[in-house]
């Protein structure tokens, strides 16, 4: 049975992060514009292929690792909202910092920076990516009970890889449609400061709810 209770804590974080800016967006974004919006869905689904991969590592691995210590995962979750409230305050921090977000890289930069296949590049960005890990996890310890079902799993493992090509397919065909890039790049500070907030305060209360769980723990 899927736990869409968790499933939906899962999405409200993970979908505000995926469409702020970073080093994905930039691979895909960069590529679309170089390459035209088909290579650019390419590079959007490396991405995803990447997504799938920590997705699946993440599960196995935290289900494993907490099932045999049920406390470690109150420090997990401890450390992981302490992570995401620094994330969040840094992507505000950024969007104070500038007026608005960059453009992609022009065409021959991107063509320098990226290799022919644009389905591997952007993969090897994906996969390579240190802070993805930490990332998956800080969400999946706070927004998943302890035991998950298989069904919730699966559901997860198929879902956030959907919604990454979905969301990349979008900006491919964005950015290749000048009067929409425009008009994109006009929103973008207030989507980083709407992802901040999300990603902060979910970071607070994961900090909060495991706080007080672990004070119980050390003091009973």
């Amino acid at each position: 049975m899927i736990d869409f209770s968790a499933l939906a804590q899962v999405l409200v974080v993970f979908l505000p992060a995926m469409v702020s800016p970073g080093p994905d967006f930039l691979a895909v974004s960069s590529i679309a514009v170089a390459r035209g919006r088909a290579e650019g869905i390419k590079a959007g689904a490396g991405i995803a292929s990447a997504c799938a991969i920590h997705t699946g590592l993440c599960l196995l691995g935290l289900a494993a690792i907490f099932a045999a210590n049920p406390h470690l995962a109150l420090g997990v979750e401890f450390v992981g909202g302490l992570y995401l409230v620094w994330v969040g305050l840094h992507i505000w921090k950024a969007s104070l910092a500038s007026k608005g977000s960059p453009a992609a890289p022009s065409a021959p930069k991107a063509k320098k920076t990226y290799g022919s296949n644009s389905f591997l590049a952007a993969f090897v960005v994906g996969v390579s990516n240190p802070k993805a890990l930490a990332f998956f996890s800080s969400i999946f310890v706070g927004a998943l009970p302890k035991e998950n079902s298989p069904g919730t799993m699966i559901a997860i493992e198929i879902l956030l890889p959907l919604c990454a090509v979905t969301w990349f397919a979008f900006v491919s065909r964005v950015l290749t449609v000048p009067r929409l890039h425009r008009r994109f790049l006009d929103y973008q500070t207030l989507m980083d400061r709407v992802v901040g907030t999300i990603l902060g305060g979910f970071g607070v209360k994961m900090v909060i709810s495991s706080g007080i769980a672990l004070s119980r723990f050390m003091f009973l």
